[in-house]
């Protein structure tokens, strides 16, 4: 015994329930990303861990020191002059 069923929707159905699924998708996918952010801490064997956003200098500025934000304390010191 065979049973074949097709159903046809409207256009306009369709198009409004791809809608709200790719609506539900990206939501998912944003929370997912927020909620499982890279973190380099994670990383097993990390040896220094030098953060841009821990720095306050404008463009030109030197920078003779740059702390390391793993466990290790390997700070970015720099002696000479560039």
């Amino acid at each position: 015994m065979k049973f074949s069923h097709t159903c046809s929707l409207p256009p306009e159905r369709v198009k409004r329930t791809a809608t709200v699924f790719g609506t539900i998708l990206i939501f998912m996918l944003t929370t997912f990303s927020l909620a499982h952010a890279f973190d380099p801490s994670d990383i097993t064997g990390l040896k220094m861990w030098l953060k841009t956003d821990d720095i306050t200098a404008n463009d030109g500025d030197s920078i003779a020191s740059w702390d390391d934000s793993s466990a290790q304390n390997n700070d970015a010191d720099q002696s000479t002059a560039a």
